[in-house]
């Protein structure tokens, strides 16, 4: 009776190691999930030769259109303008110091959590270095984005600040990311779609950003996206630092 009791022990033993041993291989490793995907966007010698970007195109927040302007060059520096006719923002972040100029919120430098996050966002391909930046990689899931499987990565900063990424099981590209609100909008998370890639200097950018918060919904359809003009510092700086009104400043 021990001996059959210990042949089902080992039975059942033997049956959750190979079943276990299979769960583990079927989880694909999160560091080659997005090397796939910096593979299918152009490649880390294409998205390096990107210096700088501009990209011009249309918004929609609230039922009202609107138009956007962004910069941005490497590392994190930013300048972006959002018209919507009866309101405008305008912000700057030069690496170091940033100023917002919100008809909602205000205008005034960049608050330390603002300073915090902006420096953190480093833009034109913010995956391209995630393990030198300190990012850690952990394989979530596969879960369906619209009527397709995707696998989800969450990349945790050396702040404990996550970002969930949902990359297409087929086309390798990111499809929905799932991230902290910026400190400015409060708590809870935001969701942000992309789809609509397209081809700019040998690398893929999405040209359509649907972005979900508890409050709003915003959508972005990009007209143009330009790389490596040679965008000036000046660009930038604040309105402040160069003596210089805001665009959304009233007129006198």
């Amino acid at each position: 009776m021990a001996n059959i009791r210990r042949g089902r022990v080992s039975s059942v033993c033997l049956i959750l190691l190979v079943w276990t041993s299979g769960a583990a291989a079927e989880n694909p490793d999160p560091d080659q999930v997005i090397e796939g995907y910096l593979e299918a966007i152009g490649g880390r010698q294409a998205l390096e030769a990107i210096q700088d970007r501009t990209l011009k195109g249309k918004l929609s927040a609230f039922g009202m259109p609107g138009t956007m302007e962004l910069h941005e060059k490497r590392p994190n520096k930013m300048h972006q303008f959002i018209d919507m006719g009866m309101a405008r923002i305008e912000v700057w972040f030069d690496g170091e110091k940033g100023y917002r100029n919100d008809p909602m919120q205000g205008a005034g430098p960049f608050t330390d959590e603002d300073t915090e996050e902006a420096k953190a966002n480093y833009v034109i391909a913010p995956l391209a270095n995630y393990r030198e930046r300190g990012l850690k990689a952990r394989y979530v899931e596969t879960a369906n984005v619209g009527e397709r499987p995707a696998h989800v990565v969450e990349l945790t900063d050396p702040r404990g600040k996550a970002v969930r990424f949902y990359f297409d099981s087929v086309s390798h590209e990111i499809v929905k990311l799932v991230a902290p609100l910026p400190a400015r909008e409060g708590t809870g998370e935001q969701e942000i779609a992309l789809s609509d890639y397209r081809e700019v200097a040998g690398v893929k950018f999405p040209f359509k950003l649907v972005r979900t918060t508890p409050t709003m919904t915003v959508e972005i359809e990009i007209d143009s996206i330009e790389v490596n003009r040679g965008l000036d510092d000046a660009l930038f700086r604040t309105p402040a630092q160069l003596g210089t009104p805001a665009r959304n400043a009233p007129h006198p």
